[in-house]
């Protein structure tokens, strides 16, 4: 028997509704329809600000980087490998918007500005004065977390797609509260631990990117 070549990212929902285009930045190649996985039980997770996430142990790091690496080759996605210096999801995020990591302190800049301009949509989420939330995140190095995933979507207007190394959650959808484009950044988050940028393994071939 022949067996079915297993769906792309891009292709797994190509006949559904809940379709969307997410445009990545690839110098030059053009853009691809991602549909958003909706298959396996306890797929998504709607999307909670918090932060403070438990640190695995070392045997959890490795079995949940195995997971989120499957995942990724189920849906034919390659991961960007970003810096660990605890700035990976701003890096992430810039290396998605900008075409580059580089402007990981403008991306954070920006994001700490949202969180100021707009603190009663975020500050019921931080167990923590707000004020010594936003000096915390404005450090250079200070980890990223859900809540500032939620103020850049917010702030860009753009949804963002996290896969993940959860057991019971593969992916989670970020949505902002007023969307200003129909492009989605799309990160790898290796729970609690690291965030990368990924891309679609067509784009990644097409691109003239260092990996």
């Amino acid at each position: 028997m022949t067996m079915a070549r297993r769906p792309s990212y891009a292709a797994i929902l190509a006949n559904g509704a809940s379709a969307y285009d997410a445009e990545i930045p690839t110098n030059g190649a053009s853009a691809y329809d991602a549909k958003i996985p909706t298959n396996g039980p306890s797929a998504y997770e709607s999307h909670v600000p918090k932060i403070g996430g438990q640190i695995p142990s070392a045997d959890d790091v490795l079995s949940d980087h195995e997971r989120l690496l499957n995942r990724l080759e189920l849906y034919e996605l390659v991961e960007r490998k970003i810096m660990g210096d605890g700035n990976c999801q701003f890096r992430s995020l810039s290396d998605q918007i900008y075409g580059t990591s580089d402007h990981h302190g403008v991306v954070r800049a920006e994001i700490v500005h949202q969180l100021k301009s707009q603190p009663e949509s975020y500050a019921n989420f931080v167990p923590m004065a707000y004020g010594d939330y936003l000096k915390k995140m404005s450090r250079n190095g200070e980890w990223g977390d859900h809540v500032t995933l939620q103020a850049a979507a917010d702030c860009y207007g753009i949804k963002i797609f996290v896969i993940t190394s959860y057991k019971d959650t593969c992916y989670i959808e970020i949505l902002p509260r007023d969307e200003k484009s129909d492009r989605t950044i799309l990160l790898s988050f290796q729970a609690e631990v690291h965030y990368n940028s990924i891309y679609p393994y067509e784009n990644v071939k097409k691109s003239k990117k260092s990996w």
